[in-house]
C-alpha cells in the first residue's frame, strides 16, 4: 500500500514539475518549498522501495532539482528562525535525512548490481553456497560503505547527541547518551531520529551477511565482519532506544522508532543463531532482553508493541534452544543449515511451519515464523514490521535473471 501510494505521489510530483529546478523568478521561499517537497518525497519513496525490494518510481538522472537549503536567511524568510548553532536550523534535519537516504540508495544500487553480476557469472548459483562469491560481494560492500562515512563526516555537531565519557555519536560503542536537557525538544528528537535512521540503514546494508556458511571449512572473514557490523548497529539502536524511553519522553509513541527496534531485534536473533559462540554473541543476547523492554515501553502507546514483546520472547526461547543444541555439538563458529533444520524439527513449542527452513538464510525463516505467530495481533501495522526488508537476501528479482525458478519448489500436487 505504501509503495503504491508513494508511486502515485511521485507521478503527481512529476506532473507538477517538482523534479525540475524551480524558476529563478519565483520567490526564494517558494523555490525552497518545492525543493523540500520533491526531495522529501524522493527520499521517502527510496527508503520504502529499499525496504520492500520494489522498483523505483523515478531515476536520479531525470531529476534536475537541486537539494534544498537550510541556512539562517531562509529560516527567517520562512517565518521562523528556530536555530541552534551556526549550522543548524529547523531545515537542517530534513536535509541531512535526505542526504543519508541518498547515500544508502547509492550503496544499495551499486551493491545489488554487483551481486547480480556475481550471481549471473555463477550460472545462478546461490551466493550463500559459494564462499568466494560471498567474499567478493563483501569486499565490494566494504568499499561502497565509504559513502555513508562521508555523509557522517559532514553532519553538523549540533545534530549529534553527545556521549558520556569518551563515547562517540553515531558509533557502535554503545556508550551512554548525554542528553542535553536544556536543548529544544525538537532538536533533541531530530538528533536521535537521525542517528537511529543511520544505524538502521547501515544495519540493513550489512544484514545479507548474517547467514549459515555452507561448509564448516569455509573462510569468509569479510562476510563475517559485516555480520558483526550488522549486529553492532542493531545493538546500538537498542541501546539508544532503551535509554531514551526509560529516561525521557522524547520518543514515546514514535511508531517508526518501534519499527527500527523490531528490525534490529530480528537482526540480533538471526545473528546469535548463525554465530552462537562469537565474542559478540553474549552482548547481542543481552541486547535482545533490552529490546523486549523497549517494546514494553512502546506498549504504553500502542498495543501492537506489547504483542511484539511476546513474539520476541517466543523467538528468543527458540533461539536459546537452538544455541544450546549448537554448543553441544558445535566444532566451528558457524553452524550448518542441516543442523538448524534438525533442531527446529525437534523443538516442541507451538509454532507454524516448524518443518521448513528457508534456504535463503536464518533471517527469512525467523521473519516467516514471527509474522505467522503475530498475524492477528499485528495485522494493522506497516509491512516493514514483518517483511523486514529486501536487504535480507542476495536473490531478489534481478532484471533479466533467468534463474528465478530455482528459488521456488514446483510439485505435481
Amino acid at each position: 500500500m505504501a509503495h503504491s501510494t508513494l508511486a502515485l505521489a511521485v507521478r503527481t510530483a512529476h506532473i507538477l514539475g517538482l523534479h525540475l529546478e524551480p524558476p529563478e523568478d519565483m520567490p526564494r521561499t517558494q523555490r525552497e518549498l518545492r525543493k523540500r517537497l520533491w526531495w522529501t518525497l524522493y527520499a521517502l519513496e527510496s527508503k520504502t522501495c529499499m525496504e520492500h525490494g520494489r522498483p523505483w518510481s523515478t531515476q536520479i538522472s531525470q531529476v534536475t532539482c537541486s537539494l534544498p537549503a537550510d541556512d539562517h536567511e531562509l529560516a527567517l524568510l520562512s517565518g521562523s528562525n528556530f536555530a541552534f548553532g551556526e549550522k543548524v536550523t529547523r531545515f537542517t534535519y530534513s536535509l541531512q535525512t535526505i542526504k543519508v537516504i541518498l547515500a544508502a540508495r547509492a550503496i544499495y544500487i551499486a551493491f545489488y548490481d554487483k551481486c547480480a553480476d556475481v550471481f549471473g557469472a555463477n550460472d545462478g548459483k546461490s551466493l550463500y553456497n559459494d564462499p568466494q562469491s560471498l567474499e567478493t560481494c563483501a569486499e565490494f560492500l566494504l568499499s561502497s560503505m565509504k559513502c555513508l562515512q562521508i555523509w557522517l563526516h559532514n553532519v553538523p555537531n549540533a545534530l549529534k547527541t553527545r556521549r558520556k565519557g569518551a563515547g562517540e555519536p553515531f558509533s557502535t560503542d554503545r556508550s551512554a547518551l548525554d542528553v542535553e536537557v536544556f536543548a529544544p525538544l525538537w532538536l533533541q528528537r531530530q538528533r536521535l531520529l537521525l542517528e537511529l535512521l543511520y544505524h538502521n540503514l547501515a544495519m540493513n546494508l550489512y544484514r545479507p551477511f548474517i547467514c549459515f556458511a555452507p561448509k564448516s571449512t569455509s573462510c569468509t572473514p569479510l562476510a563475517e565482519g559485516h555480520a558483526i557490523s550488522c549486529v553492532n548497529h542493531a545493538m546500538a539502536i537498542t541501546h539508544i532506544l532503551h535509554q531514551i524511553l526509560v529516561e525521557t519522553d522524547i520518543l514515546s509513541g514514535w511508531h517508526e522508532a518501534y519499527q527500527w527496534q523490531w528490525n534490529a531485534t530480528l537482526s540480533m536473533i538471526g545473528f546469535i543463531l548463525a554465530y552462537p559462540v562469537t565474542p559478540s554473541t553474549p552482548s547481542a543476547r543481552k541486547a535482545i532482553n533490552s529490546a523486549i523492554g523497549v517494546f514494553e515501553h512502546f506498549g504504553n502507546n500502542f498495543a501492537i508493541a506489547t504483542s511484539t514483546a511476546n513474539v520476541t520472547r517466543d523467538l528468543t526461547a527458540k533461539a536459546d534452544f537452538l544455541i544450546d543444541r549448537f554448543r553441544i555439538s558445535l566444532t566451528t563458529p558457524t553452524p550448518s543449515l542441516s543442523n538448524t533444520t534438525d533442531a527446529l524439527q525437534t523443538y516442541n513449542a507451538p509454532k507454524p511451519n516448524n518443518n521448513r527452513v528457508s534456504n535463503s538464510g536464518v533471517i527469512s525463516q525467523l521473519e516467516e515464523e514471527s509474522s505467522a505467530m503475530a498475524q492477528n495481533a499485528q495485522a494493522d501495522s506497516m509491512g516493514l514490521t514483518f517483511t523486514v526488508d529486501s536487504f535480507n537476501s542476495f536473490e531478489p528479482l534481478y532484471a533479466g535473471s533467468s534463474f528465478m525458478s530455482d528459488t521456488w519448489t514446483f510439485t505435481q500436487d
